[in-house]
């Protein structure tokens, strides 16, 4: 007698060991489609910031200062500036106005810089 009732509790757990499992598989794939919502959702919203800033004459000045601000753009000259004295200095020229010239020479003449 008591065996039958170990029985239909062992087949009652796991009855529910397997509801559990089949709840766990259900929670996975929600998740995953939950997720694949948000991340469209969220392109959605990102589309919709962008046609309304386009639909308001695009960025504010604010914006545009923060952007290109004269301390970036300075750094960037700078930067430029570099890269130009050192080709000038691999071509050995010193007057930079000069340098289109020498590079279209060197073009010219099939050499590779």
């Amino acid at each position: 007698m008591w065996s039958s009732e170990l029985r239909r509790a062992e087949e009652r757990a796991q009855k529910f060991k397997d509801e559990v499992d089949q709840l766990l598989e259900s929670k996975r794939h929600m998740r995953a489609e939950n997720s694949s919502l948000q991340e469209q959702v969220h392109a959605r919203d990102q589309e919709i910031a962008r046609l309304h800033s386009s639909y308001k004459g695009g960025q504010t000045f604010d914006n545009v200062k923060k952007t290109f601000s004269s301390d970036k753009l300075q750094q960037e000259h700078e930067q430029y500036a570099g890269f130009l004295r050192a080709i000038g200095n691999v071509l050995g020229v010193s007057n930079f106005s000069a340098l289109p010239n020498t590079v279209e020479k060197l073009h010219a003449n099939n050499y590779d810089l």
